[in-house]
């Protein structure tokens, strides 16, 4: 399993959120679930991959390696997630604490 925070905090550390930082991100996400695939192994990814450009180019390079993608979607309700918000980023963007 590579979860974004967990992938993000080792290798993208450097990243902030703006929509070019989370495209670097989730390449270099994409990037290691190919490597994982070609070896023969199975990568699940749990990261939150908003724009729908770069989940395209992910599957491209995955698949380029002939290897199998399966896109989940979740769509959760801004209200459900506000509530849940165990890190306190939405209520730190409501705060206007977050610049990206």
């Amino acid at each position: 399993l590579l979860d974004g925070d967990h992938v993000r905090r080792m290798l993208s550390s450097e990243l902030g959120f703006s929509r070019e930082h989370r495209d670097l991100h989730i390449q270099r996400l994409g990037y290691v679930a190919a490597e994982i695939a070609k070896s023969g192994g199975v990568a699940i990814c749990a990261p939150i991959a908003p724009y729908a450009e770069m989940r395209r180019a992910v599957r491209a390079e995955v698949e380029s390696r002939l290897a199998g993608f399966i896109e989940v979607y979740v769509s959760t309700p801004l209200a459900t997630c506000e509530a849940r918000d165990r890190k306190g980023l939405y209520a730190r963007a409501r705060a206007g604490l977050i610049p990206d």
